[in-house]
């Protein structure tokens, strides 16, 4: 929680409208109103990954045992880490459980990010006084499938330099946030979500393999 609301109020500090000075100088702490909404945005994204993993392995017959939060400095969190409280009736199973949260969530955050630039873009002067403020390269040139969103939504803020603050739809950071922890967790490393499909598709030998590999690149 702390990590996550220290992220939902870093991406605040370079609001053009004066949040970080309303908020040390002035002391008013109703400026937090925003970070709050962020942070239950980035929250609800979390739970979303986690409530299509249990579904899923409802479906198929598994127990999980509770999910444990892994925070984060730079993006306030990297999902939550699941073990197994009983195994899978075959790899197929296995698979469906491994993707259902990652795939779920993916889809989610692109959309987030999608609707967020169409937001930023149509939004009023005194909207956008109002948004985080991030280096225009965080969004720009940080992620090739975010790029390609930007290029076709708002082409104009890949010509800005890579450190200026551009404001920016909270959407648009939360859905970003979602496609990290989510593309981390898909990685095939050891018992995170990839690392489990991994071994249901090519076996424990070449699932082990890919995960030291991994991990040494």
């Amino acid at each position: 929680i702390y990590t996550t609301f220290s992220y939902a109020v870093s991406v605040y500090a370079l609001n053009v409208g004066g949040f970080f000075d309303t908020l040390v100088k002035q002391k008013n702490l109703l400026v937090l109103r925003p970070c709050l909404s962020f942070f239950c945005g980035i929250f609800s994204l979390v739970s979303v990954y986690e409530a299509a993993r249990y579904l899923m392995a409802k479906r198929c017959g598994m127990l999980l045992a509770p999910p444990i939060p892994l925070p984060s400095l730079h993006f306030g969190t990297l999902g939550c880490k699941t073990s197994l409280r009983s195994f899978p009736k075959t790899r197929t199973h296995l698979m469906d459980m491994a993707l259902s949260g990652p795939v779920v969530t993916m889809m989610l955050s692109i959309l987030l990010v999608y609707c967020g630039l169409h937001m930023t873009v149509n939004a009023t002067p005194h909207s956008l006084m109002r948004m985080p403020a991030v280096p225009s390269g965080v969004v720009g040139k940080s992620s090739f499938l975010v790029s390609m969103l930007v290029m076709k939504v708002c082409p104009k803020l890949l010509l800005l330099p890579l450190s200026q603050p551009v404001p920016i739809h909270p959407s648009v950071l939360i859905g970003m946030t979602g496609l990290i922890f989510a593309a981390i967790n898909i990685l095939p490393i050891g018992r995170l979500d990839g690392g489990r499909a991994f071994l249901a598709a090519f076996g424990r030998r070449r699932a082990n393999l890919a995960s030291f590999l991994t991990l040494l690149i």
